[in-house]
């Protein structure tokens, strides 16, 4: 497969409580380039918040399992709602269910 492709490793719904919307951790290919820190992330959990009135979609670090081991934005967050492959697609990557 060319080009850039992520590869779904867990999906899950956040459960934690109004205002959180579906969540899913990729494995991607090549790496995610933060441009906040210069660093590459291979594995990100992206999810939606919608707690403070307005939707935002985050991309956070993630383990090879799919969970966050951060919580500090990654390059491609954004304002609005938009699903995590959807965001996923608009950062220029295949969504494929590994």
């Amino acid at each position: 497969m060319d080009g850039k492709v992520a590869v779904k490793i867990r999906k899950q719904r956040n459960r934690r409580g109004w205002g959180l919307g579906p969540a899913a951790s990729y494995s991607l290919n090549p790496p995610l380039l933060n441009a906040r820190d210069g660093k590459e992330y291979r594995f990100v959990w992206v999810s939606q918040s919608g707690v403070f009135g307005e939707w935002e979609s985050f991309i956070f670090p993630a383990d090879e399992n799919g969970k966050a081991i951060g919580y500090r934005e990654l390059s491609g967050s954004r304002k609005g709602f938009i699903s995590p492959d959807a965001l996923m697609a608009e950062l220029g990557y295949q969504v494929v269910v590994g």
